[in-house]
């Protein structure tokens, strides 16, 4: 890459460790490579790169140390989801942070603006970042994001998911005696809409007796859910709504649970509704107002008017993106046939 200094690791790898914890919650990777910094012309260093990568909280954390000194921290979010990240949010969420020691994280300041998986002109799997005009670090190899799903039947997530849905159900009985709190999880659902919804959970549920109930538009505290049927069994795909910041994300069957692609375990106790997502290897609230009251879904065209009609993504607007991986995932808004 003319005019940039370069970091590239050689294809021949020494080691490589994959280590998970006992609650499969936690992954962490340990790639070791020869590598070189590579300036204009010419190579500047040569040595070993140490690529360290782990799940936790939902994103992933990424170490990249040179033998020659040079140490970089980066954090990932939507795990799951993403396999390229950028300095500003896309409409996927995909957004890379980086830190001078590991610990405190500003999403606000920019250093790194590219981190992501691509391919080179023969089909090889390729790690790089970029500091724009700065310099960039190429890895001549794949970077395997630590992940692993929740396991599906282990009666460590069970125990887990039943703990959290008694601490939702007094959470809700808590804020009910409470006029102030009582206000923010009060149905206020016509008699027409509630029809609406659990005439479509029903249409579903003789093919997903699981996901159904989570089918609905989901209002919480400055955040709205759309949970739609999808026509792949066993998913379903989300549109967040967080004060007009649209995302897309998809999720998979639980047993009475979802699990999404950027990490979240989102469960329900009734008509509320709240996520949980992995830390240091159990599953941990994640909400301050849970989401209740599930309404009708509306149609696409509909929902999609109210994404920014000026907000856009390497040229592709945001409706445009939404509307694209609400199709490739198979996404519907209709009932079952």
């Amino acid at each position: 890459m003319k005019g940039f200094k370069i970091l590239l690791a050689s294809t021949a790898v020494l080691s490589s460790l994959l280590l998970s914890t006992a609650s499969q919650a936690q992954q962490q990777t340990n790639t070791i490579s020869n590598c070189n910094y590579r300036g204009r012309e010419r190579v500047i260093n040569r040595g070993k790169c140490i690529i360290r990568s782990k799940l936790d909280e939902g994103y992933i954390y990424v170490t990249v140390k040179t033998s020659w000194g040079r140490t970089s921290y980066f954090r990932l979010n939507n795990p799951y989801t993403c396999n390229e990240w950028f300095a500003t949010k896309d409409t996927n969420g995909c957004q890379v942070v980086e830190s001078d020691n590991g610990k405190y994280w500003n999403t606000n300041s920019v250093t790194v603006v590219y981190f992501g998986i691509s391919k080179d002109n023969k089909g090889n799997e390729k790690l790089s970042y970029s500091y724009g005009r700065a310099y960039s670090l190429h890895y001549n190899g794949s970077f395997k994001k630590p992940l692993t799903r929740l396991a599906q039947n282990t009666s460590a997530k069970n125990a887990e998911l039943q703990k959290l849905r008694r601490e939702l159900k007094q959470d809700v009985e808590s804020r009910k005696k409470i006029s102030v709190a009582a206000v923010y999880i009060e149905d206020i659902r016509t008699q027409t809409e509630k029809q609406a919804r659990n005439s479509f959970v029903v249409a579903w549920s003789k093919l997903e007796p699981n996901l159904a109930p989570f089918m609905g538009a989901w209002g919480g505290y400055e955040d709205v859910r759309y949970i739609y049927p999808s026509k792949t069994k066993g998913r379903v795909c989300i549109i967040k709504n967080v004060l007009g910041d649209f995302s897309f994300d998809t999720g998979i069957s639980l047993g009475k649970a979802i699990q999404t692609d950027n990490g979240e375990v989102l469960f329900k106790v009734g008509n509320y509704l709240v996520t949980a997502i992995p830390k240091n290897g159990r599953l941990t609230r994640n909400y301050d107002v849970p989401f209740h009251s599930p309404t009708p879904l509306s149609a696409l065209p509909k929902l999609l008017n109210l994404v920014d009609s000026y907000g856009e993504f390497n040229g592709i607007s945001y409706r445009n993106l939404i509307q694209k991986r609400f199709k490739d995932a198979g996404c519907t808004t209709r009932r079952p046939r």
